[in-house]
């Protein structure tokens, strides 16, 4: 890749002004055996740039990440409404606007409802907004999967009108549903309270004073256990605005399926009135697998 840029700057020498485009058409309908471009070394990088283009069009249209999302709302992924913090409103300014308002349905602007964030469309302004820098988004997903990966999908800094409303600290806690899970789940838990005695204990012989702060979510019942699976941070001044994120083996590890998660954001990048979430994607591997296709054979 690296030869095929250097070789580009000087290709354009090598390729008369009137041929451009009858080369770059030629290139769409896969017809290029009559023309060719040079480097200055006189080295043919014709089809090298032919392989170059072919792989980014065809990573474009495998959505970028080229990964199964299984929060997507197309694959049958759904918003728990009783788990997800309202949809930020704009309301009227002034008591008389606001009572005018309320009678006549006018001057109270909603934004788009939370399905939103498990659509694949991210244009501008396209997203989930929730009144201030905090809260959450909960989704059954399309199916029980084994979590390995969360992506956040924000609009590019390039054509954003406000970045400050991007998400910044973010974690993702999931639903222990069966006997088996809820089984690791219990070992699991008790070996991070061992380890907690153990960090007590030692702080206690130190002299120090140990605080064991709970950080299980109030906005999450605790009737029924969810765990932390990840948590992560989106950063806006990375290069890449998709930025997918991995769950510690450690959690990986347990083998535990999730068929409902609750997203918390727990801050965003400066602005107070509202936060917007473009898109969340869920990936791994599905509870029951995928069956095996017929083999390449049966194609011909």
């Amino acid at each position: 890749v690296k030869e095929a840029l250097e070789a580009s700057k000087h290709a354009g020498a090598s390729v008369p002004a009137g041929n451009v485009l009858e080369w770059w058409n030629k290139v769409a309908s896969g017809k290029t055996s009559s023309l060719s471009i040079k480097s200055s070394d006189g080295k043919d990088v014709t089809g090298l740039i032919n392989q170059l283009v072919d792989t980014a069009v065809l990573k474009r249209s495998k959505d970028i990440i080229a990964r199964p999302d299984f929060a997507m709302y197309s694959s049958g992924a759904s918003v728990i409404p009783s788990l997800t913090s309202e949809t930020f409103e704009i309301k009227p300014r002034g008591l008389a606007s606001r009572a005018l308002g309320l009678v006549t349905g006018n001057g109270y602007a909603v934004g788009r409802p939370p399905v939103t964030a498990l659509h694949h469309e991210t244009h501008n302004g396209h997203c989930w907004p929730f009144a201030g820098s905090q809260g959450q988004l909960a989704v059954m997903l399309s199916m029980p999967a084994y979590i390995s990966d969360v992506t956040i999908d924000h609009v590019a800094k390039e054509v954003a009108t406000d970045m400050r409303s991007a998400p910044r600290h973010m974690e993702l806690w999931g639903l222990i549903e069966g006997e088996e899970n809820t089984w690791k789940y219990n070992l699991w838990r008790d070996q991070q309270s061992a380890r907690k005695e153990e960090a007590r204990t030692a702080a206690e012989a130190a002299g120090e004073k140990y605080v064991e702060e709970d950080d299980y979510p109030k906005t999450l019942p605790r009737s029924i256990p969810y765990m932390r699976i990840t948590n992560f941070t989106y950063n806006i001044y990375a290069p890449d605005y998709v930025q997918t994120f991995p769950v510690p083996q450690e959690i990986q590890d347990l083998g535990i399926d999730f068929g409902v998660v609750v997203l918390l954001v727990k801050s965003n990048w400066g602005r107070d009135d509202f936060t917007c979430l473009y898109r969340l994607r869920v990936h791994g591997e599905r509870l029951d697998g995928i069956p095996d296709p017929l083999p390449e054979e049966a194609a011909s």
